[in-house]
């Protein structure tokens, strides 16, 4: 499973004090523990060297971090190569997913210009399914879990 975990701090000056990099200080790793592959979006890294790190703008406010993602610099459209061929096949006629060949030089050009004169509509409910990921109720669980199983451990505070 792959996880993407968007946080938000509300305590940039103390990331010490700030329970939600705590939490996911401790919760990135125990996902990892789990199997998963995890990448924290987030102003600072959290977890160990086995969790990936995207940087995210720093909140104005701390009331800015409650109401904001800023997921929107997060998404993207898909955008494959055709290496896989049975993914090629699970994403042909998707109106949201875009293919280039893997050999073609400017393969990757074209298509990040044709996302940008056209972008694609975004995925519908299908998708995870069509993709092999989970769904939201499933990864919820996962995640019920491995918290569960945290309040079991030795406390790293």
């Amino acid at each position: 499973m792959r996880v993407l975990y968007l946080l938000n701090i509300s305590n940039p000056d103390r990331l010490s004090a700030d329970s939600g990099w705590i939490f996911a200080d401790l919760l990135a790793p125990a996902l990892a523990d789990a199997g998963a592959e995890v990448t924290v979006a987030a102003p600072a890294a959290a977890g160990d060297v086995r969790c990936g790190f995207h940087r995210t703008k720093v909140p104005g406010t701390k009331y800015r971090a409650r109401f904001s993602t800023d997921i929107d610099e997060l998404v993207a459209p898909l955008i494959v190569y055709d290496h896989d061929p049975a993914l090629i096949a699970r994403l042909h006629g998707q109106s949201w997913a875009l293919t280039f060949p893997a050999g073609a030089p400017d393969g990757l050009a074209d298509a990040l210009h044709t996302v940008i004169r056209q972008p694609p509509e975004r995925p519908g409910s299908e998708a995870p399914r069509l993709l092999g990921m989970w769904t939201a109720a499933e990864q919820a669980d996962f995640l019920t879990r491995t918290f569960a199983s945290l309040l079991t451990k030795e406390s790293r505070c």
